[in-house]
Protein backbone atom coordinates (compact mmCIF):
# COMPACT_ATOMS: atom_id res chain seq x y z
CA UNK A 1 0.00 0.00 0.00
CA UNK A 2 2.92 2.63 1.15
CA UNK A 3 4.63 1.74 -2.43
CA UNK A 4 2.06 1.90 -4.74
CA UNK A 5 1.05 5.62 -2.45
CA UNK A 6 5.02 6.65 -2.82
CA UNK A 7 5.06 5.52 -6.81
CA UNK A 8 2.26 7.14 -7.93
CA UNK A 9 3.15 10.22 -6.15
CA UNK A 10 6.72 9.52 -7.25
CA UNK A 11 8.27 9.77 -4.26
CA UNK A 12 10.95 7.76 -2.58
CA UNK A 13 11.85 7.20 1.18
CA UNK A 14 15.52 6.75 2.03
CA UNK A 15 15.48 4.11 4.49
CA UNK A 16 18.76 5.88 6.04
CA UNK A 17 17.27 9.08 7.25
CA UNK A 18 13.81 7.74 9.01
CA UNK A 19 13.74 7.15 12.48
CA UNK A 20 10.74 5.29 14.46
CA UNK A 21 9.66 6.71 17.81
CA UNK A 22 7.38 3.94 19.07
CA UNK A 23 5.28 5.40 22.35
CA UNK A 24 4.27 1.89 23.30
CA UNK A 25 5.91 -0.51 25.35
CA UNK A 26 6.43 -3.14 22.18
CA UNK A 27 9.58 -2.86 20.03
CA UNK A 28 8.66 -3.52 16.75
CA UNK A 29 10.13 -1.92 13.62
CA UNK A 30 9.03 -2.24 10.11
CA UNK A 31 10.97 -3.32 7.36
CA UNK A 32 11.57 -1.01 4.12
CA UNK A 33 12.71 -2.35 1.19
CA UNK A 34 15.97 -4.67 2.40
CA UNK A 35 16.42 -2.25 5.72
CA UNK A 36 15.18 -3.36 8.93
CA UNK A 37 13.78 0.44 10.93
CA UNK A 38 14.61 -0.04 14.23
CA UNK A 39 12.33 1.85 17.23
CA UNK A 40 14.99 4.12 19.09
CA UNK A 41 13.46 6.11 22.66
CA UNK A 42 14.76 9.86 20.98
CA UNK A 43 15.78 11.67 17.90
CA UNK A 44 17.02 15.35 17.07
CA UNK A 45 15.11 16.60 14.56
CA UNK A 46 15.73 20.82 13.58
CA UNK A 47 17.48 21.11 17.08
CA UNK A 48 14.81 19.55 19.57
CA UNK A 49 15.28 15.98 21.00
CA UNK A 50 12.16 14.37 20.72
CA UNK A 51 11.10 11.50 22.54
CA UNK A 52 9.07 7.95 22.88
CA UNK A 53 6.57 10.26 25.61
CA UNK A 54 7.45 14.04 24.35
CA UNK A 55 8.58 15.02 27.94
CA UNK A 56 11.40 16.28 26.28
CA UNK A 57 13.11 15.49 29.04
CA UNK A 58 16.73 15.11 27.13
CA UNK A 59 15.83 18.35 25.31
CA UNK A 60 15.72 20.33 28.31
CA UNK A 61 18.42 18.59 29.60
CA UNK A 62 20.64 19.61 27.26
CA UNK A 63 19.44 22.89 27.44
CA UNK A 64 20.20 23.09 30.74
CA UNK A 65 23.81 21.91 30.04
CA UNK A 66 24.43 24.51 27.17
CA UNK A 67 23.18 27.69 29.64
CA UNK A 68 25.15 26.49 32.84
CA UNK A 69 28.00 26.55 29.98
CA UNK A 70 27.87 29.95 29.79
CA UNK A 71 27.82 30.85 33.29
CA UNK A 72 31.75 31.10 33.59
CA UNK A 73 32.37 33.14 30.54
CA UNK A 74 29.52 35.62 31.90
CA UNK A 75 31.21 35.61 35.48
CA UNK A 76 34.63 36.56 33.37
CA UNK A 77 33.43 39.02 31.00
CA UNK A 78 31.30 40.72 34.22
CA UNK A 79 34.53 42.54 35.48
CA UNK A 80 34.82 44.17 31.72
CA UNK A 81 31.35 44.58 30.82
CA UNK A 82 28.49 46.90 32.09
CA UNK A 83 25.00 45.06 32.54
CA UNK A 84 23.76 46.67 29.67
CA UNK A 85 26.48 44.98 27.52
CA UNK A 86 26.13 41.70 29.64
CA UNK A 87 22.46 42.07 28.45
CA UNK A 88 23.08 43.24 25.15
CA UNK A 89 25.45 39.20 25.00
CA UNK A 90 22.59 37.89 26.91
CA UNK A 91 19.66 38.57 24.21
CA UNK A 92 22.26 37.73 21.07
CA UNK A 93 23.38 34.32 22.29
CA UNK A 94 21.29 33.12 25.38
CA UNK A 95 17.91 33.73 24.71
CA UNK A 96 17.55 32.75 20.90
CA UNK A 97 18.05 29.64 22.14
CA UNK A 98 15.91 29.59 24.58
CA UNK A 99 13.39 30.91 22.25
CA UNK A 100 13.87 28.19 19.63
CA UNK A 101 11.26 25.61 19.65
CA UNK A 102 9.47 26.55 22.96
CA UNK A 103 6.15 26.41 21.65
CA UNK A 104 6.70 22.88 21.16
CA UNK A 105 9.26 21.49 24.61
CA UNK A 106 7.08 24.58 26.63
CA UNK A 107 4.61 21.50 27.30
CA UNK A 108 7.06 20.16 28.95
CA UNK A 109 6.05 19.32 33.03
CA UNK A 110 6.44 22.31 34.86
CA UNK A 111 9.25 20.11 37.31
CA UNK A 112 11.05 20.16 33.76
CA UNK A 113 10.79 24.21 33.21
CA UNK A 114 11.76 24.95 36.72
CA UNK A 115 14.98 23.45 36.14
CA UNK A 116 15.79 25.63 33.33
CA UNK A 117 14.00 28.78 34.90
CA UNK A 118 16.61 28.40 37.81
CA UNK A 119 19.59 28.69 35.51
CA UNK A 120 18.72 31.79 33.70
CA UNK A 121 17.92 33.16 37.20
CA UNK A 122 21.48 32.33 37.57
CA UNK A 123 21.94 34.16 34.59
CA UNK A 124 20.50 37.18 35.09
CA UNK A 125 21.95 37.47 38.85
CA UNK A 126 25.78 37.67 36.93
CA UNK A 127 24.50 40.11 34.06
CA UNK A 128 23.31 42.40 37.58
CA UNK A 129 25.49 41.44 39.85
CA UNK A 130 23.09 40.18 42.25
CA UNK A 131 23.52 37.64 44.99
CA UNK A 132 22.39 34.33 45.02
CA UNK A 133 19.20 34.67 46.69
CA UNK A 134 18.71 38.34 46.12
CA UNK A 135 15.11 39.02 44.27
CA UNK A 136 15.51 39.72 40.76
CA UNK A 137 11.67 40.67 40.32
CA UNK A 138 12.03 44.50 39.79
CA UNK A 139 15.10 43.85 37.10
CA UNK A 140 13.01 41.67 35.26
CA UNK A 141 9.94 43.84 34.67
CA UNK A 142 12.57 46.85 33.71
CA UNK A 143 14.36 44.96 31.25
CA UNK A 144 11.04 42.65 30.70
CA UNK A 145 12.91 39.59 31.03
CA UNK A 146 10.57 36.22 30.48
CA UNK A 147 11.48 32.78 32.25
CA UNK A 148 11.21 30.05 29.56
CA UNK A 149 7.44 29.06 30.52
CA UNK A 150 6.26 32.95 29.53
CA UNK A 151 8.57 32.95 26.61
CA UNK A 152 6.41 29.49 25.90
CA UNK A 153 2.95 31.23 26.83
CA UNK A 154 3.92 34.64 25.12
CA UNK A 155 4.78 32.11 21.71
CA UNK A 156 1.33 30.55 22.24
CA UNK A 157 -0.29 34.33 22.04
CA UNK A 158 1.04 35.02 18.77
CA UNK A 159 -0.25 31.62 17.33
Amino acid sequence: MRKIWLEHNKLTLNADEIKLINSNTHKLGFHLGCKTIEPIDNTKYMGLIIDKRLSFEEHIRTLTKRFLTNLQPLRFFKKFGSPKRMLQAYTIDILPVSQYGVLIYGTASKTKMIQLEKVQKMIWRIIFGKKKYESINEIRQKYRLLNVTELHMYALTKV
